[in-house]
């Protein structure tokens, strides 16, 4: 149905005061970290690769789908032995579709680490790139096309990515605050006063060892956007042997989760989860799907003599 991509579209926008949720949203945030906030470049030894697909409302018409690609490693000097400070760098792009409205982000991304304490770091990141925003009302019926929310048939603008990041870090925890969508601009032809807006997001793990096989890994993630309710994810993650992880989610009033990540060869895993939605728009769906396949030169050595704060 063409009403639903119109529902869904303000759902994604809310014209109506301007301002809402407006940046891609992952489930398996736990296994990606660099993909939310910068200060994570190069906070592991190797160079770590992820690419990924969501879909999101399975039998909603006009449904969100994502894919994204993100990369970063670290820089440092090989007679640097001690490492009291380092780079990171990496870059990431994702594709967000919903109905008529298209987003393209691309970025690239620096960091800087120092070494606040024994196995404590710190670090300060940024990505900056562009992001295309594109909405054609082309493919929707309307009953009303004088209607001032759409008052044009595509609206297409590009504009700079800024997203400051920090972190603090250790082998067993990390915690890392960043901000989405630093500039803001008006979207010209769609809705009364549609605006970009910022977004805040808090990240926060802590490992517990429970055998020498088997760790314990609670995590939080909230995201906020001016005019919009506060979002939170609570995920538990169970790890086996270095290779399994199980796991469960729960997104505030939205969704549970279940998640499982699995390094199938010695630098690949693969992790896929799917949300069970418990709001109103279960009603049109059977649920969301979300897949991330890995790639870390760090298994060349088996993870031997790894500092990571990602825990993956």
């Amino acid at each position: 149905m063409r009403k639903r991509q119109i529902y869904l579209l303000f759902i994604l926008l809310i014209p109506i005061g301007g301002l809402a949720q407006q940046q891609p949203l992952f489930t398996q945030s736990t296994f990606n970290n660099f993909g939310i906030n910068p200060a994570f470049a190069g906070a592991g030894e190797c160079v770590d690769l992820k690419v990924g697909y969501r879909h999101q409302w399975t039998g909603f018409e006009g449904n969100p789908q994502t894919a994204f690609f993100n990369g970063n490693g670290k820089i440092t000097k090989k007679r640097n032995n001690r490492r009291t400070s380092f780079f990171g760098v990496g870059g990431r792009i994702y594709n967000d579709e919903a109905g008529p409205y298209n987003f393209i982000q691309l970025e690239l991304a620096a960091a800087y680490h120092v070494k606040l304490g024994t196995n404590l770091y710190g670090s300060l990141g940024l990505f900056a790139g562009i992001i295309q925003n594109r909405f054609d009302v082309s493919g929707l019926t309307l009953t009303n096309f004088n209607d001032p929310a759409i008052s044009g048939s595509t609206a297409n603008i590009i504009y700079p990515a800024i997203t400051p990041g920090v972190l603090l870090y250790n082998s067993s925890f990390y915690i890392g605050f960043s901000i989405q969508n630093v500039v803001n601009v008006t979207i010209p032809e769609v809705g009364l006063d549609t605006r970009t807006a910022r977004h805040y997001i808090f990240k926060a793990a802590k490992s517990f060892r429970l055998t020498e096989r088997s760790d314990l890994v609670p995590s939080i993630v909230t995201r906020y956007a001016y005019d919009s309710p506060m979002g939170y994810d609570i995920n538990l993650i169970y790890k086996l042997d270095k290779k399994y992880q199980l796991g469960v989610s729960y997104r505030n009033q939205t969704a549970i989760a279940a998640l499982i990540n699995v390094k199938l060869f010695n630098m690949v895993s693969v992790g896929y989860s799917f949300d069970y939605i418990i709001n109103n728009i279960s009603y049109g769906t059977y649920g969301s799907h979300e897949i991330i396949v890995g790639f870390n030169t760090c298994d060349f050595n088996d993870g031997s003599n790894v500092r990571c704060a990602a825990f993956d």
